[in-house]
């Protein structure tokens, strides 16, 4: 039996879920809320404390990059993943990129406008650097869809999996890829009526209506800052962020330990 530990709204998880949804994998999920993220149950499984989380007849493994390409090779088929090594290499470098250089553009919107830890002209100045790199990650995805159907190639795969948590999150913020990128747009509506995109969506919506108590539990628990999301934070000005952060105690980095 699997089982996937979760936040619905997680790009990360969402990744997995399609990863499981597509190839047809049963799995019992096991939601979470922020405050569990602290508890022992996860923290015995993962000492991130990160979702997701797969546990597998007791294996369990971490990292949504990790986790897709287990699946793969534990189920082959449907693959998600292209055969050729070229092809093959190409989607990872996009799945890379996506959650790497484009999720920490979406993330700080929610650092900014959810959480409000910039005001002012910094507010401001984070807004448009995530907005600019949004929009070149649209470009990106525009040029890639020039060849192909999917971001994978030929077939609906890794890459569109990758890629389609962080444009639904860029769109909570107001932030699409507009008239002017007609493949990206051709593509959304493409995916979005896969039987697992729809799952997937669906389960996100239930979690935002029904998830006051998560938000509330999420601001009063420190952020987690880890590697890409640190790194572009710094490298477009919200070293403050960090220093008032780290300060106050409300942001953490993976597997330290926090005075209590």
């Amino acid at each position: 039996m699997l089982a996937l530990y979760e936040i619905p709204i997680s790009p990360y998880v969402r990744k997995v879920k399609l990863a499981l949804l597509e190839k047809g994998l049963g799995f019992e999920r096991r939601r979470l809320s922020p405050r569990d993220l602290d508890g022992a149950e996860l923290g015995a499984l993962n000492p991130r404390r990160e979702v997701p989380t797969l546990v597998d007849d007791g294996f369990t493994i971490t990292d949504s990059t990790v986790i897709c390409e287990y699946l793969e090779e534990k189920c082959p088929e449907p693959a998600l993943y292209p055969k050729t090594p070229a092809a093959r290499a190409r989607a990872r470098m996009l799945e890379d990129v996506a959650d790497t250089h484009f999720e920490p553009a979406v993330w700080v919107l929610m650092e900014v406008l959810f959480f409000g830890r910039a005001s002012g002209e910094l507010a401001d100045q984070l807004r448009t650097n995530a907005k600019g790199a949004i929009d070149a990650h649209f470009d990106l995805i525009e040029r890639e869809l020039a060849a192909a159907p999917f971001l994978t190639g030929e077939s609906f795969g890794i890459a569109d999996i990758a890629f389609l948590p962080h444009l639904a999150g860029a769109a909570l913020y107001g932030i699409k890829p507009g008239p002017e990128r007609p493949r990206v747009n051709d593509w959304v509506k493409r995916v979005r009526a896969r039987p697992s995109v729809q799952t997937d969506e669906a389960e996100v919506r239930a979690s935002l209506n029904d998830g006051g108590s998560d938000a509330e539990q999420a601001r009063q628990r420190p952020r987690q800052y880890r590697d890409h999301r640190l790194e572009w934070i710094l490298a477009h000005g919200g070293f403050p962020i960090v220093r008032d952060g780290l300060e106050a105690g409300t942001i953490q980095f993976s597997g330290a330990k926090r005075a209590p």
